[in-house]
């Protein structure tokens, strides 16, 4: 899963500094779930993200596989437009 977090600035709840997040951490609850979070590196405190069970892990991984392949059709698409610009100037 891509990082569209980092350099997201956020503010703590309890000591009121205001901090980029740089890293999720994964945590887990139980033997399905997953608990993902941040800390806060002033006071520490820990704010949650989000929760992951086998559902969203399965959903999460087929977003990846996606974009994957977006990201090689529009590399594609970019070349045959660049091949389309020379040979029709």
């Amino acid at each position: 899963m891509k990082n569209n977090f980092k350099s997201t600035e956020v503010s703590c709840d309890s000591c009121k500094k205001t901090f980029k997040i740089k890293k999720l951490k994964t945590k887990w609850i139980d033997e399905n779930v997953q608990r993902v979070y941040f800390v806060c590196p002033y006071c520490k405190k820990e704010y949650t993200s989000f929760y992951k069970d086998k559902r969203i892990r399965k959903n999460l991984k087929e977003i990846e596989e996606l974009q994957k392949r977006y990201d090689e059709i529009v590399k594609e698409n970019k070349e045959i437009m660049q091949e389309l610009r020379e040979k029709y100037k």
